[in-house]
């Protein structure tokens, strides 16, 4: 699909989020600025969906929370900053913040992304934004479903009412039983940074 069909199907607006809120205890410090070869691990991602927003006319909106006045300073780029206030109570708190922006402002579609996926490119983003057609997609690896995950403006006031860490599998799954939600095989979804030891084993995998 070409970026010209991208941007005008069906007048599609497209909101692109990535969900950075988390206060890493696992890893021990703020891992949004764990430093890879490229920069720190936010700003690469923030580096790779500017690339995708652009590519599909889209806007792009990082949800911040935990060590927001830390991590701010060293990030750079157009984004739209979502301040995640209830960042404590678990992810679906950002997925919550990033809906409510997405029905307020009109987005026919949000994808939802996590910033710790390293291993995932533009590419990767796109093959889930071009398999939708109009319905839901979402990322399929380790036999579950899960981000990125492209939603439709119906589902903003089920997202809106999530809580706790779980997130919106739940519902990602209802939707593919439902023949609703395409899933695509992206088996590099599943390398994420969640301890120091994750962050060693990606950075001797460059």
């Amino acid at each position: 699909m070409s970026k010209h069909q991208l941007a005008n199907r069906n007048e599609s607006k497209t909101l692109v989020c990535i969900l950075a809120a988390g206060a890493s205890r696992r890893f021990g410090a703020p891992k949004q600025l764990a430093k890879l070869a490229s920069g720190n691990l936010l700003q690469c991602s923030i580096n790779t969906l500017a690339q995708v927003a652009s590519q599909i006319n889209g806007d792009l909106a990082l949800v911040l929370g935990a060590n927001e006045m830390q991590i701010k300073p060293h990030l750079k780029g157009h984004f739209i900053l979502l301040s995640n206030l209830h960042w404590q109570s678990g992810m679906a708190s950002s997925i919550v913040c990033a809906a409510r922006y997405a029905e307020q402002h009109h987005y026919t579609h949000l994808l939802i992304c996590l910033a710790d996926q390293v291993a995932l490119s533009a590419t990767d983003y796109l093959t889930v934004l071009n398999a939708s057609r109009c319905r839901r997609a979402a990322a399929y690896y380790q036999h579950r479903l899960a981000a990125p995950a492209l939603f439709l403006a119906e589902d903003y006031a089920h997202l809106a009412g999530l809580t706790g860490d779980i997130g919106a599998k739940q519902l990602l799954r209802r939707h593919y039983r439902d023949g609703q939600l395409i899933a695509c095989a992206l088996p590099r979804a599943s390398i994420d940074i969640d301890t120091q030891d994750q962050l060693i084993s990606w950075q001797n995998k460059l």
